[in-house]
């Protein structure tokens, strides 16, 4: 078991009109887990206005295309304790590929979000 910042503390401001908003990670922020199987993300929000949703993605190569949902989007929110979100090969759709990151968007006006988000991965066998 091994833990890994996926992103350290960040705030996100943006306007969201009718099509929405998106914000994807940055390319060098993005995690190689290649030899781990299992992983669980958990989302720590300290600031929020409106509701935005972050998605888990991967992929096992760097290219747009390629990325998918690993676990459900979640709708961010303030709490004393992070969101729990597992990613576990023997329950999901899509499994762990190589690349992970996150995905932002909101729907609908203003809104600012300051999060953090720590990942623990398993290998197979340990």
């Amino acid at each position: 078991m091994d833990s890994h910042l996926l992103q350290d503390w960040i705030t996100i401001a943006g306007q969201s009109g009718d099509a929405g908003y998106t914000i994807t990670q940055s390319e060098s922020q993005w995690l190689d887990l290649e030899p781990y199987d299992d992983v669980i993300f958990y989302t720590d929000v300290r600031q929020l206005t409106a509701t935005p949703m972050i998605t888990f993605q991967t992929a096992p190569a760097p290219e747009e295309a390629a990325f998918q949902a690993i676990v459900p989007t979640i709708t961010l929110a303030v709490s004393s304790s992070p969101v729990v979100s597992p990613a576990l090969a023997a329950y999901a759709s899509v499994p762990l590929a190589r690349y992970v990151r996150w995905k932002l968007s909101a729907t609908g006006g203003v809104f600012t979000a300051t999060f953090r988000i720590w990942v623990v991965a398993f290998s197979p066998g340990a």
